[in-house]
């Protein structure tokens, strides 16, 4: 997950372990989270959400599963594939950086990004 911070890594093991013995829906497996890491039920929802859209969680016919490629690292164990997926799916960190090129304000670097990637 992102930031290389290693409990983010050993966080997505638990959930995505739990995703392959269980198969819960959605909202079982935000409900899993919040007993699990001791979180809000809306904080389970964002990282249930954010886990879909990084392409590493997705549910098909209300029923949990790990993406091909968060299966592959349940196995080997390279995170390189996760790095990929990341950001192939979450855009913007990169164009981020490339924003910095100048010295830009808070305001205006979000005025920027919104402009170049978000249509608005």
């Amino acid at each position: 997950m992102p930031g290389g911070y290693d409990s983010y890594l050993a966080s997505l093991r638990r959930t995505a372990d739990h995703v392959v013995a269980a198969r819960p829906e959605p909202q079982r497996l935000q409900s899993w989270m919040c007993k699990q890491f001791e979180i809000t039920a809306q904080s389970a929802y964002d990282r249930w959400n954010s886990l879909r859209r990084a392409g590493f969680i997705t549910a098909v016919d209300g029923v949990c599963f790990p993406s091909g490629t968060c299966r592959a690292w349940l196995s080997d164990d390279d995170p390189a594939p996760l790095i990929a997926e990341l950001h192939s799916n979450i855009r913007l960190v990169g164009e981020l950086l490339a924003l910095l090129g100048v010295p830009l304000s808070i305001n205006e670097l979000l005025h920027s990004a919104n402009k170049h990637y978000l249509d608005g």
